[in-house]
C-alpha cells in the first residue's frame, strides 16, 4: 500500500523527497489528494506543508485545509496559498502545532470569516478569543502567531484586528496614565477615570497604578498557578493601603481590563477570578504611576472586591469610549 501512495506521490511533483515522508505524512497527502484536489491543488506537492500538516490532529487539520490554496507569491515574497503560509508558520513557531491540537477553537476561529454554521464569527467572539490568549500560558511568540492569524481572519491584507488593535488600546491607556506622575498635570483619560471613580466612592489620585499583574485564582498560597486555567493577568491595578480596625496596613485594591468595546464579554478566567473571596498576587512590576506599594510588592492575598472595571476603546485604538464594570 505505501508503494502505491509513493509512487502516486512522486507523480505529484513532490519529487524525490517522497521517499522520506512518514506514513502519517503520506497520509497527509493522501487526504489532500484525495479529499481536496480541487480547493488545495498545490499544497499537497509542498514537503512544508506535508510533514508539518500531518502533525495536525484530524479536528485541525479539517479547518486549516480550507485556507486559499493559489498559486505563486505576492510582492512581498510570500505564498499566494494561505494554506501553505500558514504550514510554514506551523514549522517556523515552537509550540504552535501542539497549542492548536489542546484548542481547537482556535482553528475555528482562524476560518471564522467564512459564511458557515460553524463559522461566521461575529466581531464580540474575535475579542473574547484574543482576550484569552493572555492566560493561556504562552510564549510572546506564539502569542503573537497566535492572535496574527485570528486578525488575519478580520483584516487579511494587514492583520490589524482585535489582537493587535486590543495591544495598541492597551498600551495607549498605560500611556496616558503613566504620563500622569504630576497630578497637577492629568491626561483628559486619567481624568475620565478619575470622574467615574468618585461616583463609585474612591479617589484615584490616592492609588499608584500597576499593570499586567499576575494573579492566583486556583485557591494557592503559594503563587503555584502557572497552569491554564490557574491564574489570570490584569491590565490595570489600582492599589493603596489602609489601616484596619488593629492599625496595621492593609491593601485596597482595584482592577480594571481594557476592551474595545463595552459589551465585550469577560474571558473565563477573568470570570472565575469574580468568584474568589480572595485572590493571590503572583507577580507585579514597578508602578507606573505612584509610588511602590511594600505590601504589593510580594506575594500576598487579599480580599476580592469581586469588581473588574473595563476601560474600553472609542472605537479605535487610541481614544477612549468610557468605564464601566
Amino acid at each position: 500500500m505505501r508503494e502505491e501512495i509513493v509512487l502516486q506521490a512522486s507523480t505529484d511533483h513532490i519529487g524525490t523527497k517522497v521517499k522520506d515522508l512518514t506514513a502519517k505524512e503520506l497520509n497527509a497527502w493522501l487526504y489532500l489528494y484525495k479529499n481536496h484536489a480541487t480547493n488545495a491543488p498545490n499544497a499537497r506537492k509542498n514537503f512544508t506543508v506535508l510533514t508539518n500538516f500531518a502533525k495536525l490532529n484530524a479536528t485541525v487539520q479539517a479547518e486549516i485545509v480550507q485556507f486559499t490554496d493559489n498559486a505563486g507569491t505576492n510582492a512581498n515574497g510570500k505564498p499566494n496559498s494561505t494554506l501553505i503560509e500558514f504550514c510554514q508558520d506551523l514549522q517556523n513557531t515552537s509550540g504552535f502545532v501542539a497549542f492548536l491540537n489542546s484548542h481547537t477553537i482556535y482553528a475555528e476561529g482562524f476560518l471564522g470569516y467564512r459564511n458557515t454554521p460553524n463559522h461566521n464569527y461575529k466581531a464580540e467572539d474575535y475579542e473574547v478569543l484574543t482576550d484569552e490568549i493572555v492566560n493561556l500560558g504562552l510564549s510572546q511568540t506564539l502569542a503573537d502567531m497566535v492572535g496574527s492569524w485570528l486578525d488575519h481572519a478580520t483584516d487579511a491584507t494587514t492583520r490589524n484586528g482585535y489582537y493587535k488593535k486590543g495591544k495598541q488600546f492597551e498600551n495607549w491607556v498605560k500611556t496616558e496614565l503613566s504620563g500622569t506622575k504630576n497630578q497637577t498635570t492629568k491626561t483628559p483619560t486619567y481624568q475620565a477615570l478619575k470622574n467615574y471613580f468618585d461616583t463609585q466612592g474612591w479617589d484615584l489620585d490616592q492609588y499608584s497604578i500597576y499593570t499586567q499583574v499576575y494573579f492566583c485564582i486556583n485557591g494557592s498560597t503559594s503563587a503555584n498557578c502557572t497552569d491554564e486555567g490557574s491564574y489570570f493577568i490584569a491590565d490595570f491595578v489600582f492599589v493603596k493601603t489602609f489601616k484596619n480596625a488593629a492599625g496595621d496596613d492593609e491593601l485596597d485594591i482595584k482592577i480594571a481590563d481594557t476592551k474595545l468595546s463595552a459589551n465585550t464579554a469577560f474571558t473565563t478566567n477573568q470570570k472565575k477570578s469574580k468568584l474568589q473571596s480572595t485572590l493571590y498576587l503572583r507577580t507585579v512590576q514597578p508602578p507606573i504611576k505612584g509610588n511602590p506599594i511594600d505590601l504589593f510588592e510580594s506575594p500576598v492575598d487579599f480580599t476580592n472586591t469581586k469588581i473588574i472595571y473595563k476601560i474600553y476603546s472609542n472605537g479605535t485604538s487610541s481614544g477612549l469610549g468610557g468605564i464601566t464594570k
